[in-house]
């Protein structure tokens, strides 16, 4: 896998600079389960500038995640888009509304630690110990890791 980041223009990010990360390589599908044709078109590019250093043509997937990618490791730092999350939460009958956002837990020199978090708004009659429950499973069985909200908040 061959990943980069690249600013609002879309334009390859300057040396730590961080930006939206953008991933190239064998293990780039050619889209989305269930179809979405729209969305495949927008996320799923093939690589005619080359930045990534990929064979002229091969495909590349556009994420919503911001980061910086150094010494070939990417460092996360926030998500653009959460609807995938926040469609996972809204899945839930007892779920009336769903909001995710990032929080920052600690700064430590250069290492910023931050975890996403959910707001649900859920009917007045449920057991939120067991509505949260039921959440981060959902979760956990529909998103990778690194978007599973480290908590559930009512």
């Amino acid at each position: 896998m061959i990943a980069a980041q690249v600013d609002t223009r879309g334009l390859p990010c300057t040396a730590g600079e961080y930006g939206k990360i953008r991933i190239a390589g064998v293990q780039v599908g050619r889209g989305y389960l269930g179809g979405k044709p729209e969305l495949c078109r927008q996320r799923q590019l093939p690589d005619c500038v080359g930045f990534v250093e990929t064979n002229q043509g091969e495909r590349v997937f556009i994420t919503s995640d911001r980061g910086v990618v150094q010494d070939g490791k990417i460092y996360f730092a926030g998500r653009e888009d959460t609807t995938l999350i926040e469609n996972v939460l809204l899945s839930s009958k007892n779920v009336l509304g769903a909001a995710v956002g990032m929080e920052t837990l600690a700064e430590d020199g250069n290492q910023i630690v931050q975890r996403l978090f959910a707001l649900v708004i859920t009917q007045s009659d449920v057991d939120e110990q067991k509505v949260r429950a039921n959440l981060i499973q959902e979760c956990v069985i529909n998103l990778p890791t690194y978007s599973i909200p480290w908590k559930v908040q009512f």
